[in-house]
């Protein structure tokens, strides 16, 4: 398959799977009762707590037009995002739920023990997401003095061509694209069945050249040690950067206000996916109609080998 046909083969994944749990009519009935309430108890929320509106009302006096209504737009899309996230995170368990019936529909072996959802406050799964972000802005933090090192050579070399910021935007973008498409990889247990995976492609590069300059060296290896955990879900993305890239771009699409309520379940499954084609961890035997081979990458027979299933319900950081 093409790079570009990869692209599209991971971004559609996720609404493959939505479809699959559209078939079955009990499924379906606890896909759309959960996106649905989600939803309705979001925008209730939102109507009912309208603080976002005392910041435009500041703001009427002194804008209009487009101005005014980029004003509105943005204090209603983040107020959505803030109560989303928190209905989410008490609900999840649902969305667990609906992953792994998910999993077991396209003949992937769940990642997740059975539950008996529940609206719940999960302090652990809290702390677990909070060193997750903060594992995430550490990583991105130490490419930082790299970049600014490269748009300073670009600046002495290219002058006022590249304009006052350089290429540091441009870089800086790209860096933290990279990474979110690493960790949209690690939304599956199965990214992380690596034990032996080599160092990432900016690693090895700044390996070679700090084989040169000794003073870069000692920073190549301090950063070697912070990004050695994620090693595995790296060498993932090395390994099928095309499918991962269209499945980010699918995540991305699904942080949107409301979209998440239905697309979040797939996301963990659809990684899960486009890593089994790689010969990661073997599906279940038998399987049936596989999300893959519904957009034509897999016959839903394909049994490729792999590392066993890491224990269910220890999924790490991603």
């Amino acid at each position: 398959m093409s790079r570009w046909g990869q692209f599209v083969q991971g971004f559609c994944l996720p609404f493959q799977l939505v479809r699959v749990l559209l078939t079955d009519p009990g499924t379906r009935r606890h896909y759309l009762t959960v996106g649905f309430t989600q939803a309705a108890v979001i925008i209730a929320l939102v109507v009912m707590f309208p603080e976002w509106k005392d910041d435009v009302a500041r703001e009427v006096g002194k804008l209009t037009g487009v101005e005014l209504w980029l004003v509105y737009s943005a204090a209603i899309l983040s107020s959505l995002q803030l109560v989303q996230w928190i209905v989410i995170a008490l609900s999840r368990d649902h969305h667990t739920e609906l992953s792994r019936e998910a999993s077991v529909r396209t003949g992937l072996e769940p990642e997740d023990e059975p539950l008996e959802p529940r609206v719940r406050l999960n302090i652990p799964w809290l702390v677990k997401k909070l060193k997750q972000h903060w594992r995430a802005m550490w990583l991105f933090a130490w490419g930082m003095p790299v970049l600014w090192g490269a748009n300073r050579l670009g600046r002495l070399a290219y002058g006022n061509v590249l304009g006052e910021t350089g290429l540091m935007p441009i870089l800086a973008s790209l860096w933290g694209a990279w990474w979110f498409v690493v960790f949209t990889a690690g939304k599956s247990a199965r990214a992380w069945t690596q034990e032996n995976a080599r160092a990432p492609w900016f690693l090895r590069a700044w390996d070679w050249l700090g084989s040169r300059v000794a003073p870069l060296g000692s920073y190549g290896r301090r950063w070697a040690r912070v990004t050695h955990p994620v090693y595995s879900p790296a060498a993932c993305v090395e390994q099928r950067p095309w499918g991962l890239m269209g499945l980010a771009l699918a995540r991305a699409l699904s942080a949107l206000p409301l979209v998440r309520c239905f697309l979040r379940p797939t996301i963990p499954v659809a990684a899960a996916h486009l890593l089994a084609a790689e010969g990661h961890p073997v599906r279940s035997a038998n399987p049936p109609a596989s999300a893959l081979a519904a957009v034509g990458s897999l016959p839903p027979d394909a049994t490729p080998a792999s590392p066993p299933l890491p224990v269910a319900g220890a999924r790490p950081p991603g």
